[in-house]
């Protein structure tokens, strides 16, 4: 339902788009003058999505928007918090164009304001056509007075610049990861991106399982059934290449059925793309990743360590690059964080922000964002959201 507008009130028009619609009928050299309408923009606060959820995914297909900033995630995660659920949406002629996804909890004397995905260690992102959808958007979260935090922020997706050139907040921002990216234009091939001594070093590894009666296959999970069949096999291997690293498994308790509903979700809908290595017919490591327009971002990637010395990683990165005109993708995302195989393969890469914006009209705003920083930065904290998530939003 729609939140009653009160003091801080949320329904905001901003007249910014024009659109020429003489140039539909006649041609400039035929001397008649330039006709405007003006769109306007309305934004408001939602706290039940089920009214806005199909049009908020056709806008997140539409624009190619993160697999965060999706309903499918966004409000499977911000369910399992204990902040208010609060989407912020924008329409412009009736048209959903802009949503924000928030976990609203009080902390202290403000209201921190969560974008969905913070501290899940994945690349954010709000939705919006433009720049003033963005705008619109900004203006009615700075009205309500609430903090704004973001764990990681994408840096060149729309909508950043605006929020911190926005009058209405002071934001802090921070780079503090890194995401690696492939650039692969059609018709780009792993020949085009690695040395052809990589290349054999690879080939050699699976003639040599294949010799030994143990061929390597790529199997690329498809339908429910399949997902279905494969998910104790990809639980195994996320178990035994965590226990090994030292990693969160995100596949297992308190995670586990969270990212297993939600993998469901997106392999019904046909954006899930998980791969994985078989060995003599035993599944020994996977890469799953999301589509999101023509990017496809890796989310989690595990190996069983007794597979190590085949380079599994290499392989898959192989098979993708190999693989993306079939997948119909220009960008393979390679996920949060830097390491040697993403170095390997990387030819760009996004800078992910830390983002605090207190609104302008607090008193001592530096001290708000020490203290959002303070909180989101406890290693406590983190681990009480973690293992009790409907503890702490």
């Amino acid at each position: 339902m729609i939140e009653p507008a009160g003091p801080e009130f949320v329904s905001i028009r901003m007249p910014f788009e024009r659109m020429n619609v003489s140039s539909l009928f006649t041609n400039s050299w035929y001397g008649h003058g330039v006709k405007t309408v003006v769109r306007s923009v309305t934004a408001e606060v939602l706290t039940d999505a089920r009214s806005v959820e199909s049009e908020w995914a056709e806008l997140a297909e539409r624009i190619g928007g993160r697999f965060s900033a999706r309903p499918t995630y966004a409000l499977r995660e911000l369910g399992d918090s204990r902040g208010s659920t609060r989407i912020v949406v924008a329409r412009r002629g009736g048209s959903l164009v802009g949503v924000i996804p928030l976990a609203v909890r009080r902390l202290g004397a403000f209201d921190l304001a969560r974008l969905a995905g913070s501290g899940r260690g994945i690349p954010q992102q709000f939705l919006c056509e433009d720049e003033h959808v963005a705008e619109a958007l900004w203006e009615t979260v700075a009205r309500r007075g609430w903090v704004f935090y973001a764990s990681s922020l994408a840096e060149r997706d729309p909508g950043f610049g605006v929020l911190e050139r926005d009058p209405g907040f002071v934001t802090n921002s921070t780079t503090v990861e890194t995401a690696p990216c492939i650039s692969v234009p059609r018709g780009v091939t792993a020949k085009d991106l690695r040395s052809r001594r990589t290349r054999k070093r690879l080939r050699q590894y699976r003639n040599s399982l294949a010799a030994a009666g143990a061929p390597l296959s790529y199997e690329t999970i498809s339908g429910i059934d399949h997902f279905d069949r494969r998910w104790s096999d990809m639980a195994r291997v996320a178990e035994a290449s965590t226990s090994l690293h030292r990693r969160l498994n995100y596949l297992a308790a308190p995670d586990g059925s969270f990212a297993h509903d939600f993998l469901r979700d997106e392999t019904a809908a046909g954006r899930a793309v998980v791969v994985g290595l078989v060995v003599d017919g035993r599944w020994c490591a996977h890469e799953i990743a999301l589509r999101s327009g023509n990017r496809l971002e890796a989310w989690l990637g595990h190996y069983d360590p007794g597979f190590s010395r085949w380079q599994p990683g290499h392989q898959l990165s192989e098979w993708f690059v190999d693989n993306h005109d079939l997948l119909d993708v220009t960008e393979l995302d390679q996920g949060i964080g830097v390491n040697a195989i993403k170095s390997a393969w990387s030819n760009s890469s996004t800078n992910l922000n830390r983002v605090v914006a207190v609104p302008s009209r607090y008193r001592a705003p530096g001290l708000v964002t020490d203290a959002v920083i303070a909180w989101e930065g406890s290693t406590a904290i983190r681990r009480l959201r973690r293992l009790g998530g409907t503890l702490l939003a």
